[in-house]
């Protein structure tokens, strides 16, 4: 566990940088998946003789483990609207920071303001297909998906989850899996992984982030990623495959 001296100091770093985006909102923060870097090698380390993160290091896949913790969640108290990116499509400063640290940065009970609450296309995942929207040469990497609390299909919950990790456990799944070729170098630009059905499930929270798009009927989430350093896929609760969700890349 986060010893609680260290967390209170990383959500106070955190309260910072959300000053000029938040307008004094008041908000609550958590930590989605705690340890997440722990979590990656002890799960994977009792599988695979080798060391799992020399393993990653001699296959040169980039931002492996670099994440301590995995996910911030930022989740207001009163709907708002957030500021996170110009007409141009550049990311808020800030909000790259937190990506940066966390992997993967989610607000709820937020939308985005007028001017650039439209700029999206609509998008749904194939299942359990973990990939990245952009490639590593694109300058617009950032992924930020939206549910609009004012869609008459978005505003209710949504039956699909979208899924996220790092580069190091889709490497080391796929390794798990003999998937990966001799000497193959790099990360691949998509995952076909967790064949033993059912097996992802349990790993939800400790290794795999579940954003479940699941607030109540009305209330907006954001969700931000940077496709260099995460991958993601549908996760389809059923037979239901959810309706599209708002997709935009940023700079």
């Amino acid at each position: 566990m986060v010893k609680s001296h260290g967390k209170s100091e990383t959500f106070n770093r955190v309260k910072v940088l959300l000053r000029s985006i938040t307008n004094y909102q008041p908000y609550d923060l958590s930590l989605i998946i705690e340890n997440y870097r722990d979590n990656i090698i002890s799960h994977y380390q009792n599988s695979i003789p080798e060391d799992v993160e020399s393993i990653c290091q001699n296959a040169q896949i980039p931002f492996a483990f670099d994440f301590e913790h995995f996910g911030i969640l930022i989740s207001f108290k009163n709907a708002c609207q957030l500021d996170l990116h110009n007409e141009e499509m550049h990311l808020n400063e800030v909000i790259k920071k937190l990506v940066k640290t966390f992997g993967v940065v989610v607000f709820r009970n937020a939308s985005l303001t007028a001017p650039i609450k439209n700029l999206y296309h609509l998008n749904n995942f194939p299942h359990l297909n973990f990939h990245r929207d952009r490639g590593d040469s694109h300058e617009n990497r950032y992924s930020l998906y939206t549910r609009d609390p004012d869609d008459i299909h978005q505003k209710y919950p949504r039956k699909a989850s979208t899924i996220f990790i790092d580069n190091a456990v889709a490497y080391l799944q796929a390794y798990l899996e003999k998937m990966i070729k001799p000497d193959e170098i790099g990360r691949r630009g998509h995952y076909s992984i967790f064949h033993n059905k059912g097996e992802e499930a349990q790993l939800f929270g400790d290794i795999i982030l579940e954003q479940r798009w699941s607030a109540p009927i009305g209330m907006g989430e954001i969700c931000i990623i940077n496709n260099n350093s995460v991958l993601h896929s549908s996760y389809k609760h059923g037979l239901d495959p959810g309706y599209r969700i708002g997709a935009r890349y940023l700079y």
